[in-house]
């Protein structure tokens, strides 16, 4: 079997989850409701740059930000400017990160093996995890961005020597930064090998990363009157340790998950540089799985990692067995195709329903029908498409909660307490979670005593309006002041 045959089969293989993702990402990309339970959060941080307001805070009952830097809400909010406010915004600047991850890893695996079809297979291989990685490329959320910029750097890094290209890489860089903070572990071992094989080059990159991250720290810091570094630096390590992923994360996200990635990366597609890349994919990864709250969208910096050492991998090994050993030529395919076999998935449960929009249609009316202010602690975007204010989403209040850096928590946590007391609001609107009503009445004390279950916002026993990947929570409990 020819190398050419091999590649360009295995290469097809690939531009076929090209498509794929790009089909499941145009039909949900106007989805009016959230595909993940943060997207709403999210929209909300875009909306409050748009309206002129500041992210970063004293957290309230009102508004508490994200733990994340601010770069994707602003490019969030540039979006919202142009086409309107809502989720397809955000989703439309995910969705154009993701395809040009997809482009530069084509170029980075073309340009080490000069083969188009080795290009194809590095962009399709990435492509093949979206569903191993959450299917959260397209979502609201920060991800897709920071492993763009990530790799644009990487890339300027990689074949960059001039100052202008190194003074880009460098900016770029601490852009990434500033999109996701694992954007930094992802980069410094890229910027140590570049210091190591091109020193006055990677100077000038590593003194515009500094200078861009140094200034832009300063600034929110400063904007933000001290809150920015509190959220961004001093809540994230407050997240307890997952100890099963000490070895969970390299047997069942990596070796029984993308077996074949990982045998032909090190088996023939590496070099110092890739040795670098895939240390910092694989440990951003590995780092954020560790900590409670990595779902499986930390792990997408991994197989981004992964995908242009296995094309390169296959080039190289596909060529080298083709004279000598056509047997294990063919081996070499039928690995790849069945690691795309292992890897394929059904898109239809990742796209929502006519169902799903008119389940949320019918909330929304519900909740403008209830005069004054309503409190959906997982789902805070709904009380906005009724018309009403937003208030601090539950994953950003328990952060603080949990964290109680400098008191906040508790301050925070008695504030609740006052506002269920004095039935603060119209209605609260509670997830169908058996344990939801402990939960939430543990963390909103006086919630259970102030208020009750009127009825149910959705059926009980259906999943209409249940997000397509990340946790599974559904506005489905209204309670009403006792």
């Amino acid at each position: 079997m020819s190398e050419t045959l091999v590649q360009r089969v295995a290469a097809a293989g690939g531009l076929g989850f090209i498509g794929l993702y790009l089909v499941v990402a145009v039909l949900r990309i106007g989805h009016p409701f959230e595909l993940e339970w943060m997207e709403g959060a999210l929209v909300d941080h875009a909306l409050r740059i748009v309206d002129g307001e500041s992210l970063y805070v004293a957290p309230t009952l009102s508004w508490i930000p994200s733990l994340y830097p601010p770069f994707f809400f602003w490019c969030g909010a540039a979006a919202t400017q142009v086409v309107g406010e809502g989720f397809f915004a955000l989703r439309l600047v995910s969705l154009l990160a993701s395809v040009g991850t997809l482009s530069l890893l084509w170029h980075l695996a073309r340009r080490e093996t000069g083969s188009q079809a080795a290009g194809i297979l590095a962009a399709g291989a990435f492509a093949a995890t979206f569903a191993a990685g959450g299917a959260w490329l397209d979502l609201a959320r920060v991800d897709s961005l920071a492993i763009f910029l990530s790799l644009l750097s990487i890339t300027l890094l990689r074949h960059g020597y001039r100052r202008p290209a190194m003074l880009a890489a460098g900016a770029i860089a601490a852009v990434a930064c500033f999109t996701k903070q694992t954007s930094f572990l992802i980069l410094t071992p890229v910027f140590g090998w570049a210091l190591l094989t091109k020193p006055r080059a990677a100077i000038w990159a590593s003194g515009a990363a500094l200078l861009t991250g140094g200034a832009s720290l300063c600034w929110l810091q400063w904007t933000s009157e001290g809150w920015f570094t509190y959220y961004a630096l001093e809540l994230p390590p407050s997240h307890a340790w997952v100890p099963e992923m000490w070895t969970g994360f390299w047997v069942n996200d990596v070796v029984a998950t993308v077996p074949v990635l990982l045998l032909f990366a090190l088996v023939g597609g590496l070099c110092p540089f890739w040795i670098a890349v895939l240390a910092g994919g694989l440990g951003a990864s590995w780092l954020a799985r560790l900590h409670e709250g990595g779902w499986d969208n930390v792990l997408l910096t991994g197989y981004a990692a992964l995908s242009v050492p296995f094309a390169i991998g296959v080039h190289r090994l596909s060529k080298r067995l083709s004279k000598a050993r056509p047997l294990l030529c063919g081996i070499v395919l039928w690995l790849c195709l069945g690691q795309f076999g292992w890897l394929a998935y059904d898109p239809r449960p990742l796209v929502p329903t006519h169902s799903d929009r008119e389940a949320g249609a019918s909330v929304v009316a519900e909740l403008s029908g209830i005069d004054g202010d309503i409190l959906v602690p997982n789902h805070g975007y709904l009380p906005r498409l009724a018309g009403k204010k937003t208030h601090a989403h539950f994953g950003c209040y328990t952060d603080v909660i949990r964290a109680n850096i400098r008191e906040t928590g508790s301050d925070l946590k008695q504030d609740a307490a006052a506002a269920m007391r004095r039935r603060a609001f119209a209605a609260v609107v509670l997830d169908s979670d058996p344990l939801a009503p402990a939960v939430f009445g543990q963390l909103f004390p006086g919630l259970l005593e102030n208020y009750a279950p009127d009825r149910f916002l959705l059926p009980r026993d259906s999943r209409v309006l249940q997000p397509v990947t990340g946790a599974p929570c559904r506005p489905v409990v209204l309670y009403l002041p006792k």
